[in-house]
């Protein structure tokens, strides 16, 4: 499932693509760098953190994806992307779904907000939703699909 979300990054050519977290064997096995989660264990809001933190030297913002998002459609992230740089004043674009539904995977987040995500970390607040109540945030419609996550075995469609 990590290829798969792997390989969505890089059809919308977002890039460099760097996982965050997990063992060196299984980023070697994508072919990818791996940056260790500064806060392991805390969730989502720590990796992110991490990823805003340890975004390489040129980058201003970074696209998140989880690695359990199988169907993530390139053109959804090249819109959350393009979302997040056509307007200064959002720290991060989630996307939803047209039903109103938010998710915060996929999503792109300004590099700025990195040390705020950090203090959160930091003071015990871990909670993604509530991190994003404090934050600005954009929404972009994007396909269902894009924003379901695999988590057990009977997440997975039935063929």
């Amino acid at each position: 499932m990590a290829r798969r979300a792997a390989a969505a990054l890089i059809a919308a050519g977002i890039a460099p693509v760097v996982l965050v977290g997990g063992e060196p064997p299984w980023a070697n096995a994508l072919d990818l760098p791996l940056v260790a989660d500064r806060w392991p264990g805390v969730g989502p809001v720590g990796g992110i953190a991490t990823a805003l933190l340890e975004a390489p030297a040129g980058v201003d913002a970074v696209v998140v994806v989880a690695c359990d998002q199988p169907w993530l459609q390139p053109h959804d992230l090249v819109r959350l992307a393009a979302a997040l740089a056509d307007d200064p004043t959002l720290d991060v674009v989630v996307g939803r779904t047209v039903d109103r539904f938010r998710q915060p995977f996929p999503s792109a987040w300004r590099l700025a907000i990195g040390p705020v995500l950090a203090s959160s970390v930091e003071a015990g607040q871990c909670r993604l939703l509530t991190v994003l109540d404090g934050l600005s945030v954009g929404e972009v419609v994007v396909d269902p699909g894009s924003m379901i996550d695999v988590d057990e075995p009977g997440d997975l469609p039935s063929s």
